[in-house]
């Protein structure tokens, strides 16, 4: 059986500091040597969230103007590549009914229009795929390879 020790004044500042910080729950318990269910716990009997739910507490601080997307450590920002900037822009852009070139109502992809695939939602639109094998030149690369 595991003897609990007692919570010394200078481990619940820091549990608060590094808190106050958004320092995850393993981030914290490494820092203090105690278990991540031991800090939760600690967390939640000082109050310092609404709710039980230690990811609850987090998401309610994003008013301050953190990027909640930054605080995971697989995230790449500008250096994010082809398919996950795709998948970030379908979660952010509403898919159109139509295309939004010749607003015909097919099978429609998400198109980059500068080429230069930026995290930017107004530099991508929904088009069907004839318009946007157009719009890239691989419809002409087609055309010419046949002849």
């Amino acid at each position: 059986m595991k003897i609990c020790r007692r919570w010394k004044e200078s481990e619940i500042d820091r549990l608060k500091q590094m808190y106050n910080k958004l320092a995850s729950v393993k981030e914290i318990s490494i820092v203090l040597n105690r278990t991540p269910r031991a800090v939760e716990h600690r967390i939640n009997k000082l109050k310092l969230c609404n709710s039980s739910s230690l990811k609850k507490a987090i998401w309610s601080k994003s008013h301050i103007g953190i990027n909640l997307n930054e605080l995971n450590g697989m995230w790449h920002g500008n250096k994010a590549g082809y398919s996950s900037l795709h998948e970030w822009v379908k979660r952010r852009k509403p898919k159109s009914k139509f295309c939004e070139c010749c607003n015909i109502n097919k099978t429609h992809d998400l198109a980059n229009i500068s080429g230069k695939y930026k995290r930017d939602i107004n530099d991508y639109e929904w088009l069907c795929r004839g318009c946007h094998m157009h719009k890239d030149g691989r419809l002409l690369k087609l055309n010419g390879a046949r002849i």
